[in-house]
């Protein structure tokens, strides 16, 4: 046998094993750029979606500080809770447990006046996310009872607030994007001061 030929076929099997070795490397390579790829992306849609959330947070904390303002603002102001109301008026005896914790506004009767002549406080506002026509009326039932339909969510929990351990539920607030995309919001203010 020709020592040449021996060691040319040496080189070409090198050769073969050598190349197989580095697609082999390119492909685990490729397959582990892949993986951090969908992993980058599925990142990056969760944090967009948390943006959206934060963003909808934010804007509820400015619908709910600007009705406070608006409400409260003046001096001639009364807030009071639910319950409260609940408690004075036997109509509202079927009223959810889980508005008891709404707080709302009143204006009360211009300083000065003798005690026959002040007339009943007006109400102006319970301080919860929903339709503006429905959150301020006076009929506290029936506000309540719409606060527990389909388009509504329970913000705080029950054996949270107050000395029964009522839930909280309101009305939710619903926009919907240009992309087609809904986002909810929802907002209760609580009255500390009772």
């Amino acid at each position: 046998m020709n020592p040449i030929l021996r060691s040319s076929e040496r080189r070409s099997g090198f050769a073969l094993i050598v190349t197989l070795s580095l697609m082999i490397l390119l492909t685990v390579i490729a397959v582990g750029l892949l993986s951090l790829s969908s992993i980058s992306l599925r990142a990056s849609s969760q944090g967009e979606a948390m943006a959206v959330a934060r963003a909808n947070a934010r804007m509820a904390l400015m619908l709910a500080i600007g009705d406070l303002q608006k409400q409260l603002g003046p001096d001639t102001r009364i807030s009071t809770t639910a319950d409260q109301i609940t408690a004075s008026d036997p109509t509202v005896s079927t009223t959810p447990k889980a508005q008891r914790q709404w707080s709302g506004a009143y204006k009360s009767w211009p300083t000065g006046l003798p005690n026959a002549a002040r007339p009943e406080p007006e109400f102006l506002q319970w301080f919860v996310s929903g339709d503006p026509t429905k959150v301020s009326t006076k009929n506290y039932a029936g506000t309540a009872m719409s606060a527990n339909g389909g388009d509504s969510v329970e913000i705080v929990t029950a054996n949270t607030v107050g000395p029964l351990g009522d839930p909280v539920r309101v009305p939710l607030l619903t926009q919907t994007t240009t992309n087609k995309t809904k986002n909810n919001w929802a907002w209760w203010i609580s009255d500390l001061g009772t």
